[in-house]
């Protein structure tokens, strides 16, 4: 953890609160427990949560269905409270994706330990228009050093408010992203437009197609 005693300007990259670490809880996750209920398919560790009474949780979609109802209900919010509660969940925490790209909704990998998919009744008000039943979702990165009973995600940011969504949380991240000048700021592109951020080329970036990587930004 940084000396918070120093004089700085500058906050110093150290991995202040300990980035690529498990999630902190408030509480134990309760987890399958590789004893009662035991699917044949999985050894207990890679499981998903069972019910109390052991079955399966209700599917997500069929939450939604049933609690969030639409209707038109005015806010005294603008929608700049969607962007401030963004940035704030951005800035304590971000799961970490696996490494596997597997069609999880194919039926060969509906058991596979990466993949926990979505399922979606036939009848569904929205997706049965488009023939779907299933919503692909990769499960994020185990923490395989945080226990051998049951498996925790990892946060690949820094768990403080110290807008590390921003600057990075590690030195790479921050050497790719600084004007590199002595003055600590960040690197932007000037255009007829303005300032801008600058172009992110990774091909790693979901939201960064090779159809449109030429206006993708990094941010």
């Amino acid at each position: 953890m940084s000396n918070c005693l120093e004089r700085r300007r500058l906050r110093r990259m150290d991995h202040l609160q300990h980035c690529a670490v498990q999630f902190p809880r408030c509480l134990q996750g309760e987890y399958f427990d590789g004893h009662l209920f035991q699917d044949a398919s999985y050894e207990g560790f890679e499981d998903f949560r069972n019910s109390m009474t052991g079955g399966p949780l209700p599917e997500p979609r069929d939450i939604t269905l049933n609690i969030f109802q639409s209707a038109n209900r005015p806010s005294t919010a603008s929608f700049m409270f969607t962007y401030y509660g963004q940035t704030l969940a951005h800035d304590l925490s971000r799961a970490i994706p696996t490494d596997q790209d597997l069609p999880c909704c194919a039926p060969e990998n509906e058991k596979h330990p990466v993949c926990i998919n979505i399922r979606v009744r036939k009848d569904d008000p929205f997706f049965s228009t488009y023939n779907k039943t299933c919503l692909f979702l990769h499960r994020t990165q185990l923490c395989s050093s945080c226990n051998v009973e049951k498996r925790e995600q990892k946060n690949a940011v820094t768990a403080t408010l110290d807008s590390s969504q921003i600057y990075g949380s590690d030195d790479d991240t921050a050497s790719t992203i600084r004007a590199k000048d002595g003055t600590g700021k960040l690197i932007f592109r000037r255009t007829e437009h303005g300032d801008l951020l600058p172009f992110d080329k990774n091909p790693q970036n979901l939201f960064c197609s090779a159809e449109i990587r030429s206006r993708c930004l990094k941010s």
